[in-house]
């Protein structure tokens, strides 16, 4: 008998897992030999200019006679010739890093025999967003390192990471080949090691730019935060005076509350995504700064501090203005929540006089009711006793010997009390049909 665990489920099927499993080892480092130049850019693309570009990495590597991108996969990783070019499309971006050998002449310009042309990067469809440019070095080869240091800022960033066993200089400032810079002296890093590495300082200074793009709208919105709250402010000091009584004034108010309310859902749609993205890239960024383990050097700054201190306050801001606007919006909420009260109290109290004018009128119409009653009573004895009189009259004109007066008085009773009994009866069948209706 089969265990459950050896079960699998029934909505499971193969391509799903190995579709899943695939998902982990999605991303391997590009092979890094030692001397290499790495060439990194990041593209925010869209599905179709992401598939031009592809297709004309795939035309040059065809007319070179090499292995070309699947049409179908999110990434590849590509021998080309003596250099590896990997490309990788990502939820609102694609990045192309190619690893070929440098120039002889300058660390950071590819060797003349590098498959793909000089203006590659160029040529790609998107906006650029990254590119930067790491050379590795071997810890003896001096001359190629005090290069290739002179060809960075005095001030770039510099540490010790993997353990000792690698040092990193990273130039954030864009050169004039567009591009920023970095240097790794591998003092006797493993292959597998060493293209970690570079891939972790690839990610940082990718993953850094893309925390960026929520900075600008961040600052536009900020400036219009300050009017809406401001509006908000002014219709809640609205809301606040007692005087302020009128349906009229109520519904102005809820009126331009509905229009503040949309324009800040409006900003909150167009902006969340952007600002939910920056916080998980920045977090991205420090994932991998963590992972480098960077040891001071006297008189360098460390990676991880340098892109700090520009870093988190930016992405403060592009929190701090996403709560201001749930912050916001909650308000709006809550000022509408407090002028429906409002409105709702203000009903009771019509309804209130309302009911109490109708008792008042209900007891009104009770004693007229009453009133009229006795009266009918009074009408009807009136016209019966004279009803009466006649008749003894007449019979007396007759010969029969009877007091026509008499008669009249004594009938006087049985008159006056058959009529309140005809009303009595009268009412009480007429509110018998009332309650059976």
């Amino acid at each position: 008998m089969r265990s459950t665990l050896e079960q699998p489920p029934a909505t499971a099927t193969t391509w799903e897992r190995a579709a899943l499993n695939d998902e982990l080892f999605r991303r391997p480092p590009v092979p890094v030999a030692e001397g290499a130049l790495i060439l990194h850019t990041a593209m925010v693309q869209n599905a179709d200019e992401a598939a031009q570009s592809v297709q004309r990495l795939r035309s040059l590597l065809t007319s070179a006679e090499l292995a070309t991108p699947g049409a179908t996969r999110n990434y590849e990783l590509l021998h080309a010739g003596r250099s590896y070019l990997k490309w990788e499309r990502h939820t609102e971006f694609t990045t192309y890093t190619l690893v070929t050998l440098p120039s002889a002449s300058d660390p950071f310009v590819a060797d003349a025999e590098c498959v793909l042309p000089k203006n590659w990067m160029a040529e790609l469809d998107g906006q650029r967003i990254a590119a930067t440019k790491i050379r590795l070095i071997a810890s003896d080869d001096h001359q190629i390192l005090s290069q290739a240091t002179q060809a960075l800022r005095p001030e770039a960033p510099s540490s010790l990471v993997a353990d000792g066993q690698a040092r990193i200089w990273m130039d954030c400032s864009i050169h004039p080949d567009a591009c920023t810079r970095g240097i790794v002296c591998d003092q006797g890093l493993q292959p597998d090691r060493r293209a970690r590495l570079v891939q972790r300082l690839l990610e940082i200074e990718t993953y850094r730019m893309l925390a960026m793009l929520g900075f600008p709208p961040a600052r536009s919105v900020m400036a219009e935060l300050h009017d809406l709250e401001h509006q908000l402010r002014v219709l809640v000091a609205r809301v606040a005076d007692s005087e302020a009584d009128a349906d009229h004034d109520d519904e102005a108010t809820l009126h331009e509350l509905l229009e503040l309310a949309s324009e800040v859902e409006r900003l909150s749609a167009h902006h969340a995504y952007r600002f939910d993205a920056s916080r998980a890239y920045f977090d991205l960024v420090q994932e991998r700064l963590d992972e480098l383990r960077e040891e001071r050097i006297q008189g360098y700054q460390r990676l991880g501090n340098f892109l700090g201190r520009p870093l988190r306050p930016a992405i403060k801001t592009v929190d701090a203005v996403r709560r201001r606007l749930e912050s916001l919006s909650g308000h709006i909420d809550h000022t509408a929540s407090l002028i429906r009260t409002r409105v709702d109290l203000r009903l009771q109290r019509q309804n209130q006089h309302l009911l109490h004018s109708m008792d008042r009128r209900a007891a009104l119409q009770l004693r007229l009711q009453q009133t009229l009653e006795w009266l009918t009573v009074v009408a009807m004895s009136y016209y019966g006793i004279g009803i009466v009189l006649y008749i003894a009259k007449a019979l007396g004109a007759l010969g029969v010997p009877i007091e026509p007066h008499l008669v009249a008085g004594a009938a006087a009773p049985l008159v006056i009390g058959g009529a309140w009994w005809l009303v009595h009866t009268v009412r009480a069948m007429l509110r018998a049909h009332g309650e059976h209706h």
